[in-house]
């Protein structure tokens, strides 16, 4: 994630994440289900959502630690 920060810093990157923490600093979320794109916004936007997949996956994850 520090080389991410460093030397991609002004540009796109697309990243896939199996982790919700990894991609909590990227600009913007896309979540795909079923390999449609369901929802597409900044993470603390997605996570004040309560309905959305993004939201879910998070604390599913955080419940899981």
């Amino acid at each position: 994630m520090k080389a991410i920060n460093k030397y991609f810093k002004n540009n796109t990157l697309f990243s896939i994440a199996h982790r919700i923490e990894s991609v909590l600093n990227f600009d913007r979320i896309m979540v795909f289900d079923e390999g449609k794109l369901k929802e597409f916004d900044k993470p603390s936007e997605l996570l004040k959502q309560k309905n959305s997949i993004f939201y879910k996956l998070y604390y599913e994850e955080k419940e899981s630690k």
